[in-house]
């Protein structure tokens, strides 16, 4: 009799409890450094991280997720890619998003990720078009672009090529001088590189990036403690840049879970995240985790 209610009753929690990990943000707060050179060493400089929103809601019109940034009163918002679902779904949901975003008059780096590759390849003049909007929003959709931000930085975008995102499929190779003939040479100042694929972070690292800012894995799908997250959009178990930062040599690497899911739509253990990263020069790094 303790089996016949106990099945429906674990299957009700677990619903429940998988539309809360879907539904519920968690705001994280995270320090990083930059190369001492155009701002003081006490200056600090605050940007949000929206990455792989594909499509889903927090409210009606994306409004908690609007609140909740705004609330952080960001000087920069960087997007590593993957806002849309490829050219299948519609991206009117990125699009709102987006022109709200636009209103708080903060300077916006929006990079591609394998969605944005793939609504490119599958419907090409859609995509301009979707471009062309962003682009009038004063958004800066960087595709192997870069811009030197005010602050002194040289923010860019990396284009990955479809290839190294095939699924169950081993890995290719990518060398810095790929990346150069990506980007072209990086500079003597600050990089801030914007990249959806953090697998190639020592990679990023060779060419010259300071900082990278990644998205892509969605926290490894479902997070197990000590194990970290479990499986990459690749089909790689136990990947080994999952979420949250890292650090090789001179290079740090920060890694969004994303805002949203798409083919398996679970999340577990592994609660959306909007990430807010405090930019500073030549100071200690620390970093903690703000709970709604």
């Amino acid at each position: 009799m303790g089996l016949f209610f106990g099945i429906p009753i674990f299957f009700l929690l677990s619903c429940g409890y998988f539309a809360f990990e879907h539904t519920n943000l968690e705001v994280t707060r995270t320090v990083m450094r930059l190369p001492c050179t155009d701002m003081s060493a006490k200056k600090t400089l605050r940007a949000i991280v929206v990455s792989d929103l594909h499509n889903n809601r927090y409210g009606k019109q994306n409004e908690r997720l609007l609140l909740e940034i705004k609330k952080r009163k960001p000087q920069l918002i960087l997007i590593p890619g993957d806002m849309v679902v490829n050219e299948k779904k519609s991206n009117q949901i990125a699009l709102a998003f987006l022109e709200k975003l636009s209103e708080f008059g903060v300077p916006i780096y929006y990079s591609m990720g394998n969605h944005e590759s793939k609504f490119q390849k599958q419907a090409p003049q859609a995509f301009a078009a979707y471009r062309e909007k962003i682009r009038a929003l004063g958004i800066r959709f960087l595709d192997n672009e870069c811009v030197l931000e005010e602050h002194g930085i040289h923010i860019r975008g990396l284009t990955l090529p479809l290839t190294y995102y095939k699924k169950f499929a081993k890995t290719p190779k990518l060398t810095r001088k790929d990346v150069e003939n990506l980007l072209g040479a990086a500079s003597d100042g600050s990089e801030l590189l914007l990249a959806h694929n953090p697998v190639f972070f020592e990679t990023y690292a060779a060419w010259g990036a300071n900082v990278v800012i990644s998205g892509h894995l969605h926290g490894g799908i479902a997070r197990l403690p000590f194990l970290g997250g479990l499986i990459s959009p690749q089909g790689k178990l136990f990947p080994r840049y999952d979420a949250g930062k890292y650090s090789f040599k001179n290079a740090q690497l920060y890694v969004s879970r994303g805002l949203g899911t798409h083919t398996i739509p679970v999340r577990l253990f592994n609660r959306p995240e909007l990430a807010e990263i405090v930019f500073t020069r030549c100071g200690k790094t620390r970093e903690r985790v703000l709970k709604r």
